[in-house]
């Protein structure tokens, strides 16, 4: 019972348990790329013994790659220079000494022995793909095309080496760079014909051999050109659009579609400026290649016959259709 005027006090709120989350701003890097790893806990350890600490997992090896001793926030940055893989945990801890886990533990991203516990963190870096370009596409006889292969990084911390090459008799190498994010050469031919090229990454001592699409080149004495766009793409299909600079339709040429990575024409328009193709793949999930020409009317697979004309490749994602 309480008598009247008396004071009564409050009880002071307890804290609440220690709990702490990690995070990265990448989970699937390129090599050579930075990649941020972020443990926060749900209050500061800041006027407490405790600190917040991050380790990193391969197999069975370990580092503690970030240690704070205040704040709610601790932040480290990992790379690899080469296609691999890590997992991350962070703790609220006393001090990190030693291997994990740390001692005096209160808290840990994912609870369970480490590597990773129940539900790793896990970054993997890539070596990406392999993109290579030509410029013009279709030219004179005799005119220069630029032959372009990118990756989307510097190669020079890799290791690696990025090349572009001409994919007739038997692969002729046009450039050799092992510095850069691109490798350019440029070739020209003295006769009318189409030719193709490719680009390549590779670490020889590492048995590790990645190639690009193909990208096609024509020199002509016809004046055709064409190029071609991605109109719409959803799962389960992609509709390209392909323009000439004339009417095929006195011509005997046609305005052909084709995907070099299924193998077949998709279209070959025989009159009008332009021609549109749909490449259904159901629930299936493509990465197509298309490319247009200017050519002989051809329905059947590979390339068609007489090219007068190439288009820029077309480079599609089509994921399948979820039932």
């Amino acid at each position: 019972m309480f008598t009247a005027g008396a004071a009564v006090a409050a009880a002071a709120p307890a804290d609440p348990a220690w709990s702490v989350g990690i995070s990265a701003d990448n989970g699937n890097p390129y090599v050579t790329q930075y990649v941020t790893i972020t443990a926060t806990a749900n209050r500061t350890v800041t006027g407490t013994p405790y600190w917040i600490s991050v380790y990193e997992y391969v197999g069975s090896q370990y580092q503690l790659i970030a240690e704070c001793g205040g704040g709610t926030v601790c932040r480290g940055s990992v790379v690899r220079n080469q296609a691999a893989s890590a997992t991350y945990k962070a703790y609220v801890s006393l001090k990190p000494i030693g291997p994990p886990p740390p001692p005096g533990v209160v808290a840990e991203s994912n609870p369970g022995p480490p590597p990773g516990g129940g539900f790793p963190l896990r970054v993997e870096w890539g070596w990406g793909t392999v993109v290579v370009t030509t410029t013009p596409t279709t030219t004179t006889v005799g005119g220069p095309v630029t032959v372009t292969a990118s990756v989307p990084y510097d190669v020079a911390p890799t290791g690696a080496t990025l090349e572009v090459y001409g994919n007739e008799a038997g692969g002729t190498t046009l450039a050799t760079c092992r510095s850069g994010s691109s490798c350019t050469a440029t070739v020209a031919q003295p006769a009318a014909g189409f030719h193709h090229y490719n680009g390549e990454l590779s670490r020889a001592d590492l048995f590790f051999y990645l190639f690009s699409q193909g990208a096609y080149a024509t020199w002509s004495t016809t004046g055709w050109r064409t190029s071609l766009s991605l109109t719409h793409v959803s799962s389960g299909s992609a509709t390209v659009h392909a323009t000439a600079n004339g009417d095929v339709g006195s011509s005997p040429y046609a305005i052909t579609i084709y995907d070099e990575a299924t193998n077949q024409t998709l279209a070959s328009c025989k009159a009008g400026s332009t021609c549109d193709a749909t490449l259904s793949t159901g629930r299936s999930t493509v990465d197509a290649d298309l490319v247009a020409f200017v050519s002989a009317p051809y329905t059947g697979p590979r390339y068609p016959a007489n090219i007068q004309a190439n288009s820029n490749s077309v480079l599609v994602h089509i994921p399948g259709i979820i039932a």
